[in-house]
């Protein structure tokens, strides 16, 4: 996940729900483990955010990751999981 010292103002009143979680990673054609892999999280943490009831609490840096990918597309979100499954 990328480092954040302070999130942008758009960032911090960013609302981020379950649904809005779905339809990125649908849009991106991604599976939930392949997600987690691009956010920086367990995949456990977007299972539960993809049922959760409400606005999603994140930390700042889960936020900022999420937000840095809603604009990508399916395309550049494989290459950069290749990337990642490389340096390995």
């Amino acid at each position: 996940a990328p480092s954040v010292e302070k999130l942008p103002e758009q960032h911090e009143k960013a609302r981020l729900t379950s649904k809005s979680i779905r339809s990125l990673r649908n849009r991106l054609k991604l599976t939930q483990t392949g997600f987690a892999k691009l956010v920086g999280v367990a995949e456990q943490s977007v299972y539960l955010w993809e049922r959760k009831e409400g606005p999603l609490n994140l930390r700042e840096n889960t936020k900022a990751a999420l937000l840095s990918i809603k604009g990508m597309k399916a395309r550049e979100t494989k290459e950069k999981l290749g990337k990642a499954e490389a340096k390995k």
